[in-house]
């Protein structure tokens, strides 16, 4: 019978990359009186800069034990002049549409691609790991910094709680804890399509962003900004594909053996969906189909529910 130790046990060993670690000179494995190490083998930070630097033993310290600066990871490395190397491919002009926008996004995320050996240290990486603005941003030479709170803001004649803060000059992009992961990876997309689309310096202050949660006229710079963190975080050929992969179909066809194939609960939220977006709303979110498991679209590509569901309902993916 396993002990309960192993399974941490193993996740730490995976971790160091070390079959070893762990045993003790009676050849029996213990983790119980090494819980702190364990604990921190696995952890988030450590394990992404491991990956990051290439190195299995980073963040150890003379003593066996861990030891790891309150730094962002993904300043490591040198930094790539990005926006300067794309600058000579911007629209001309401000009118750029929604076609435009996407086309720059996907012109920059091929270079992105082409420079993955740069940006990860290796070029088995994939695809969807480059959706990541906070590592796009930090390779581009910004600071990123979470804070408590940035204020609030007036916009239109409405208050709002910033969300998000783009300091060109300083090179530093903040976000805010009173969001939610989600909308915070959309505002610190919208940070980054200002920063590849618009010049300027100074403080720049971002309401909450989530595809379209904002109603109404807005400056042309923010509408664009939202455009490219839609298609950045959301990229076409992508969605498509992961849409295809879960459902076998793209876009779905909601046939009777097609729906008896949706769960339970999914079947019924269909079925009983009074327009499009209730309908996109269920394969958002939707983690089973025809008996199997996965990931949900909003969270493989992280974002909420309703920025996927408008963009299942732009890609047409759903009746």
């Amino acid at each position: 019978m396993k002990s309960r130790s192993q399974p941490r046990i193993h996740r730490a060993r995976e971790a160091l990359q070390n079959p070893y670690a762990f045993i003790d000179d009676d050849s029996m494995a213990c983790c119980d009186e090494h819980d702190s190490i364990c604990s921190e083998a696995t952890s988030s930070p450590a394990r992404k800069t491991r990956q990051l630097l290439q190195d299995p033993y980073a963040g150890l310290n003379g003593h066996g034990t861990f030891e790891w600066e309150q730094t962002n990871t993904h300043t490591q490395y040198q930094s790539l002049n990005l926006d300067e190397v794309l600058r000579d491919e911007l629209i001309p002009g401000t009118n750029h549409n929604a076609s435009q926008i996407e086309d720059f996004v996907i012109s920059f995320q091929r270079k992105l691609w082409t420079k993955r050996g740069e940006i990860f240290g290796e070029r088995r990486v994939d695809p969807l790991a480059l959706l990541d603005p906070e590592l796009i941003l930090t390779r581009m030479g910004y600071s990123l910094e979470l804070d408590e709170g940035l204020g609030q803001y007036s916009e239109g004649g409405e208050m709002f709680e910033v969300a998000g803060l783009l300091d060109r000059e300083n090179r530093r992009v903040k976000l805010s804890r009173q969001y939610s992961p989600e909308i915070r990876n959309f505002t610190g997309a919208h940070e980054l399509g200002h920063v590849l689309l618009h010049e300027g310096t100074g403080l720049h202050r971002d309401r909450p962003l989530d595809n379209k949660s904002v109603n109404g006229q807005r400056d042309y710079r923010e509408r664009q900004a939202d455009l490219f963190a839609t298609y950045f975080l959301m990229p076409t050929k992508q969605v498509r594909r992961e849409f295809y992969k879960r459902f076998l179909a793209a876009p779905f066809v909601a046939s009777v053996d097609a729906l008896s194939a949706l769960g339970r609960a999914d079947r019924e939220a269909f079925s009983n969906a009074a327009s499009s977006e209730d309908r996109a709303k269920v394969f958002a979110a939707a983690q089973s189909y025809n008996g199997s498991y996965f990931e949900s679209l909003s969270s493989v590509f992280k974002v909420s529910r309703k920025a996927m569901t408008f963009r299942l309902m732009e890609l047409s993916l759903v009746p």
